[in-house]
């Protein structure tokens, strides 16, 4: 029976086209790539890079992530990327993004930022 014990292959394998859904918030910025199936591959965020408390939220802070993200994937030999944006529209990561991703090329961007509706029944007047 053979084994394999060098877990070193599996970097190794070139991914032709990833997910990456980024989640934008007031505090932090969350990057996560996943393959076509939804399985995570890698993730980063603000948090991870050593930024901390109110640093977290700045352009400076989000554009690292973008950075090591496409470090990450160039590491991958990701050819192709599908953008799934979730939150506030602070588009400072996706200069960066193109900038230093050359190589890679977004082939779509969907917005998954939830519509606001009506809401919930606001509650009575009080009574006099």
């Amino acid at each position: 029976m053979k084994t394999t014990g060098n877990r070193s292959n599996k970097t190794a394998v070139a991914l032709p086209i990833g997910i990456l859904h980024v989640q934008t918030t007031l505090n932090n910025t969350i990057m996560t790539l996943t393959d076509r199936k939804g399985n995570t591959i890698f993730g980063f965020s603000s948090g991870m890079l050593g930024f901390g408390g109110s640093r977290k939220k700045t352009r400076f802070a989000s554009r690292s992530v973008a950075q090591h993200m496409v470090l990450r994937c160039k590491q991958l030999r990701i050819q192709r990327l599908i953008l799934a944006i979730k939150g506030r529209m602070n588009l400072n990561f996706l200069t960066s993004l193109i900038k230093k991703g050359r190589k890679i090329s977004i082939v779509q961007i969907i917005d998954k930022t939830p519509k606001v509706h009506n809401g919930c029944r606001p509650p009575k007047m009080p009574r006099k």
